[in-house]
């Protein structure tokens, strides 16, 4: 190409090249979507991601809303705002996630204009202002007497009485957070008018109290400390992701209510977060690793005393199933159960004796209370974070 000519050819090019890059880039996008949707908010619709990527891309426009009146299209792409590009999203979506959500933010605090970086296949890249309902910024001390706030925890509160109406109260993992939620609002024991979340409530209580009544007592070892499978392995575990929450929602609804219809569900809720903590020796799985009492007590793995990661030779650090357990065993005893109970955890393995080898000598017998699973999960936490030296 005679160079004399490029100058001439160029901003002829330039539109072209843009538009076959946001091409380029769209698709690539595209390629590593996620499959699901996530909310855009007060722009009214929905987006996805993908890993990696700065791209937020519109698959549906409420019409009407703030996103549909600026011409936004489903198919574009978001990739920054107020002249900033979104960081890529990367593990937890922090990236396109979090940077969207802080410019609606900032943008509801300060008038409601937001002004948008777009991608449109086709067409190429380009600005474009959405003008969103105006709103008040968080004050330095929210939650605290914030207006915001108190208007995020309204609305949430509605969807979520909305949503355990239409399930029976069934939110699968949210199904506890959700009724603690409830139970915070001020209205949490109207049945009837605009807020009646006494309704949802019950049906939330019902739902856990089912839960609790039917899965496994004492969660066991699905293998033997010779790595052979233990033939009284129970596979109906509630998982500690779920089971703590729902200890946790139940003894704040006894507290609130004295409901005495489930008292004894309570109780068994307490033990079973109880059966949870962990002391004896455990199977090698995958490794030559089995780790003993003083290693292991009181730790707590996730489907019961299953899967956990002391299995793998990790060193079973502080696990967030193991707090969910220990805030059950807490809120159960701040609601007065019988923490002096000594239920029959798994050490036995399912047998009628301990299994030789498996428990310190002389504690082959041994039931802990709840207050003694208690104290030691405390202990295995104030270890494994070494916060407290040892003569606290």
């Amino acid at each position: 190409m005679n160079p004399r000519l490029l100058p001439r050819l160029l901003p002829r090019l330039l539109p072209r090249l843009v538009t076959l890059l946001a091409i380029v880039c769209c698709w690539s996008a595209r390629a590593a979507e996620e499959a699901r949707n996530y909310p855009l908010g007060p722009l009214a619709g929905q987006y996805r991601i993908s890993s990696g990527d700065s791209y937020a891309r519109i698959v549906s426009l409420i019409p009407g809303g703030p996103a549909y009146r600026a011409d936004l299209e489903v198919g574009d792409y978001i990739y920054g705002a107020f002249g900033k590009q979104f960081t890529p999203t990367g593990s937890y979506h922090y990236g396109v996630t979090q940077d969207l959500g802080f410019a609606v933010d900032r943008a509801q605090g300060n008038g409601g204009l937001l002004p948008l970086m777009v991608m449109r296949p086709g067409v190429g890249g380009f600005n474009v202002t959405v003008n969103l309902p105006a709103s008040t910024a968080f004050s330095p001390a929210y939650p605290r007497n914030d207006v915001k706030s108190q208007q995020l925890f309204e609305s949430a509160c509605t969807w979520l009485h909305t949503k355990a109406m239409n399930t029976n109260g069934n939110m699968n993992y949210f199904t506890g957070w959700t009724g603690l939620a409830l139970l915070g609002h001020p209205d949490w024991n109207s049945t009837t008018g605009p807020k009646p979340y006494r309704n949802s409530i019950n049906k939330i209580r019902d739902f856990v109290v089912n839960q609790i009544n039917n899965s496994t007592y004492a969660p066991l070892e699905n293998k033997l400390i010779d790595g052979s499978d233990n033939p009284n392995f129970q596979g109906n575990n509630m998982s500690n992701w779920e089971l703590g929450q729902k200890v946790m929602f139940l003894a704040e609804y006894y507290a609130k209510t004295g409901d005495s219809a489930v008292a004894a569900t309570l109780q068994r809720g307490a033990e079973m977060c109880s059966n949870t903590v962990q002391w004896w020796k455990q199977p090698a799985l995958g490794t030559s690793y089995s780790p003993g009492y003083d290693q292991i007590a009181g730790i707590v793995g996730h489907g019961g005393v299953t899967g956990d990661y002391i299995h793998l030779g990790w060193g079973g650090g502080i696990n967030m199933v193991g707090v969910y357990s220990y805030n059950g065993m807490a809120f159960a005893r701040s609601a007065g159960m019988n923490m002096a109970a000594q239920p029959r955890d798994g050490h036995y393995f399912g047998f009628a004796t301990c299994p030789a080898g498996v428990v310190p000598v002389g504690m082959e017998n041994k039931d802990h209370t709840i207050d003694e699973k208690f104290l030691m999960q405390t202990n295995w936490m104030i270890n494994r974070t070494g916060y407290f030296d040892s003569a606290t």
